[in-house]
C-alpha cells in the first residue's frame, strides 16, 4: 500500500477547496472537479440507492467520464468515504478500465435512474468485485478513503445541515435494517 503516494492525492484534491465547499454537494463536486483535471475526464457523483447486500458505493468508466455512485441512505461522512474509495480505485486503474456499453452508460446518466439499472449493475459488479479485485486492493481504496474522509469531512458544516437528534435516529435506523430487528418481528424483545 504507498500511502506516500495517497496523502500526495490527498493534497491534490484538498488543495484549491474554497467556501463553497462547506456544503456536501460542494465539497464532492469540488473533489469530482480536481479529479477532473488529474486524469483528464470529468468525474461526477450520484447518490442511488442500491439493494441491500451489494455495494454501497461503485466506480463506471464509460468512454468519455467516470461516475462515482454513491449510497444516498448513508451519512455524508461515510458517503465521503466512500467516494474517496472509488477516487482510488479511478487513481489506481485510470487506464486499465474497460468502460461499460453505451446502452448501460446511458441508463446511469439519464436524469432520472431506474432502480432496476441499478440492481442490475450493483449485482454485476458485487461478484465482479469479489473475483476481479485483491483484498490488498480493496484495504487501499478502504484507507484513502479513511484518509480523505478526516482531512476533508473536517471542511463540512455537518452541525449546520443535520441535527444530531436526526443523525442519530437515521443511524439507528441504517443499523436496524442492516442487522435486522434483535426482537423479531412483532418487536417485542
Amino acid at each position: 500500500m504507498d500511502t506516500r503516494r495517497m496523502r500526495r492525492l490527498c493534497t491534490y484534491l484538498l488543495r484549491n477547496l474554497g467556501p463553497e465547499t462547506a456544503t456536501v454537494e460542494g465539497l464532492f463536486t469540488a473533489l469530482c472537479s480536481a479529479m477532473s483535471t488529474r486524469c483528464g475526464r470529468p468525474v461526477s457523483y450520484r447518490p442511488v440507492a442500491f439493494p441491500v447486500g451489494t455495494v454501497s458505493g461503485l466506480w463506471v468508466a464509460t468512454d468519455t467520464q467516470h461516475l462515482i455512485l454513491i449510497e444516498e441512505s448513508t451519512v455524508p461522512e461515510h458517503q465521503l468515504v466512500i467516494l474517496g474509495h472509488e477516487l482510488w480505485h479511478i487513481e489506481s486503474h485510470e487506464g486499465e478500465t474497460t468502460p461499460i456499453g453505451a446502452a448501460e452508460a446511458s441508463h446511469l446518466l439519464a436524469p432520472q435512474l431506474k432502480a432496476s439499472d441499478v440492481r442490475r449493475i450493483a449485482q454485476r459488479a458485487t461478484a465482479r468485485s469479489h473475483v476481479h479485485q485483491s483484498d490488498q486492493e480493496e484495504l487501499a481504496c478502504e484507507m484513502f478513503g479513511s484518509i480523505l474522509g478526516s482531512k476533508a469531512g473536517k471542511m463540512l458544516a455537518l452541525d449546520n445541515q443535520v441535527g444530531v437528534a436526526d443523525t442519530s435516529a437515521k443511524l439507528a435506523a441504517r443499523l436496524q435494517v442492516s442487522l435486522g430487528s434483535l426482537a423479531g418481528p412483532g418487536g417485542a424483545g
